[in-house]
């Protein structure tokens, strides 16, 4: 074979060999997807954005490792931006393999209140992340675009967000410590506290209704119940303390012989109840429970 045919023999197969590495390097490299968006809710509320959290579960469909290295989404309402954010750092996502990836977005409050007021508690919203993702394989840099429809409903949202601001609080620190209070006697006694009530939000809320009972034990009876007399009106980021007098029945206490012997009350009560909370209009009913050491001296009074 003259060297010619040779030189013409070699380019065919480089191309060749160079074809069918390409063609296998892109069948290889399927491009990642956004199969999923799970555990969405509502972490934070400042300055009237209520911020998301959520979890991106980025499946990785090809036989490489890829690393993705920076991203853009956007949450949409009928062709309307409700948010848009990144992806805080870059993540590895191994060959056939899919990767939970935590983000948050910051969603405008007021829009939410003026174009879904009329379908914002009752109905669970459909929303559309939209983005796109660069990603590397081997120093190689691609991208990606990246869709998944997202469905959030706020009440249940905003109730569990509640539930556990006010679950935090469950060992009672808000609370000031027990004292008599003005107008204890052998029949009654009355227990003082004042309760430091903050609101580290943006939004202002209506606290409509509180009702708190007092038990010795959590399976015991209540010895006695405190009802909030009056609305009370948090402005973003104020704290308001709430002088609270609960009246206890005395006989209540003479099946512990304990406290009778001692004169003493000194333990953990559980107090627990409910409120109704107020905000943007939509209230929720949130219940309370929480320990508290007291520590009382009825030696005047027993």
């Amino acid at each position: 074979m003259s060297f010619s045919r040779k030189k013409i023999a070699f380019s065919a197969l480089g191309l060749a060999a160079f074809a069918i590495l390409i063609f296998g390097f892109s069948g290889c490299a399927q491009k990642p997807s956004l199969d999923n968006v799970s555990d969405l809710k509502i972490v934070d509320i400042k300055e009237d954005k209520l911020k998301l959290a959520m979890l991106f579960h980025i499946n990785n469909p090809s036989i490489l490792k890829i690393r993705l290295i920076e991203s853009q989404f956007d949450i949409d309402f009928e062709e309307k931006q409700l948010a848009s954010f990144e992806m805080e750092k870059s993540f590895d996502v191994a060959p056939r393999n899919m990767v939970a990836i935590p983000v948050e977005a910051d969603i405008d409050l007021d829009f939410l209140e003026k174009e879904q007021k009329t379908i914002l508690v009752q109905d669970t919203l459909s929303w559309k992340v939209d983005g796109k993702v660069k990603y590397s394989i081997y120093g190689l840099n691609l991208s990606s675009h990246l869709g998944q429809d997202l469905k959030f409903s706020y009440y249940d949202e905003m109730q569990s967000f509640l539930e556990e601001k006010f679950s935090q609080e469950s060992k009672g620190e808000t609370f000031s410590d027990f004292s008599l209070g003005d107008g204890s006697n052998f029949s009654k006694l009355v227990v003082h506290t004042d309760a430091k009530l903050i609101n580290d939000n943006g939004v202002s809320f209506k606290v409509h209704s509180m009702k708190l009972g007092v038990k010795l034990a959590k399976k015991k009876p209540t010895v006695a119940e405190w009802v909030l007399q009056e609305p009370l009106v948090f402005n973003p980021y104020d704290t308001l303390s709430v002088p609270i007098d609960i009246n206890v029945k005395t006989f209540s206490l003479m099946g512990n012989a304990d406290i009778l012997a001692s004169k003493q009350l000194n333990q953990e009560v559980f107090v627990e109840g409910e409120m109704v909370v107020e905000i943007n209009g939509h209230t929720f009913d949130i219940p309370l429970a929480f320990y508290k050491q007291v520590e009382l001296n009825l030696s005047d009074l027993l």
